[in-house]
């Protein structure tokens, strides 16, 4: 038997517990106190999942949490220290920089004529600080 024989057909989240239904007719209860992040959301986001992993894990997006069928069936708990996404909290405003620019080098005066096929040098402008890079 491998995982693969371990699909998942239905979930169902109370405020107690974790019911998952297996494609071979199983049923699993198990309590929600061994999935804190489970336990800590509200029912809107406990009740939108989705299966990933061709049934073998089930998938939380509002949480961005996810539970394999093979850890369900150890009666795993939530690994210890995992880091849930923080209430909804401010971001900082961060403002884009300038594109780089690729602009031709000026016109200098030669001491020979340049060869047919013979590239212009370019330089590579950094608009952010100023300088100029010779590109190769």
């Amino acid at each position: 038997m491998n995982f693969l024989d371990d699909k998942i057909k239905t979930v169902q989240v109370t405020a107690k517990h974790l019911a998952v239904e297996f494609a071979d007719g199983r049923n699993l209860h198990l309590p929600l106190s061994l999935f804190p992040t489970l336990a800590e959301a509200g029912p809107k986001a406990r009740a939108r999942w989705e299966l990933c992993g061709a049934g073998t894990g089930i998938h939380w997006p509002l949480l961005n949490y996810d539970l394999s069928a093979a850890g369900l069936l150890r009666g795993e708990p939530e690994a210890p220290g995992i880091q849930r996404a923080r209430k909804s909290g401010k971001y900082p405003n961060l403002t884009p920089e300038p594109p780089m620019a690729l602009a031709e080098e000026p016109t200098v005066p030669r001491s020979r004529p340049r060869q047919t096929g013979e590239a212009r040098p370019s330089v590579l402008v950094d608009n952010r600080h100023g300088t100029r890079r010779k590109r190769g």
